[in-house]
């Protein structure tokens, strides 16, 4: 979740001065090792994780019906949603995973004028958009393994 920010930006660990919302990026402590045992870092290498290990991640929401369900909540305990950094509450899993990654949110990562930040504030402009757009395919599924990326990949590949 970090990989888009900027290397020598000043930051720090600072208090929430708003309710939390989605993309907000925290600092938390591991405090139980569950499903999610590594993390990824900003390059993609996989880290293994310890109980004590800080780790930035961001607030967000997943709907993944073969792993957790989770949410943005107010509170200082959460789950690691995603190996990415995700960081919510899980409120149900799949019956075969065992219990999520526990975190315990210690502060919020803030700017050098202490204003909480955002993945908001990192998002990579939108390319411009070509004088003559291609076709449109939309490729939809219910949920987690319908063939949804595979179908997508024949579309393309033809």
């Amino acid at each position: 979740m970090t990989r888009t920010l900027p290397h020598g930006v000043s930051m720090a660990m600072g208090e929430w001065r708003r309710p939390p919302r989605p993309g907000d990026l925290v600092v938390g402590r591991i405090t139980e090792i569950g499903v999610h045992d590594h993390a990824e870092s900003r390059n993609g290498r996989r880290m293994r994780l310890y109980g004590g290990d800080l780790i930035v991640g961001a607030l967000g929401n997943r709907y993944a019906t073969d792993l957790y369900e989770g949410y943005v909540i107010d509170s200082p305990s959460a789950h690691l949603l995603t190996a990415g950094g995700v960081v919510g509450s899980v409120v149900s899993s799949h019956d075969a995973l065992s219990e999520p990654t526990r975190v315990e949110i210690v502060g919020g990562l803030v700017g050098a004028t202490g204003v909480p930040l955002s993945t908001e504030d990192f998002a990579q402009p939108a390319p411009a958009t070509p004088m003559r757009r291609p076709p449109t395919l939309v490729v939809v599924g219910s949920g987690m393994n319908t063939g949804k990326t595979t179908v997508a990949a024949a579309l393309i590949r033809g």
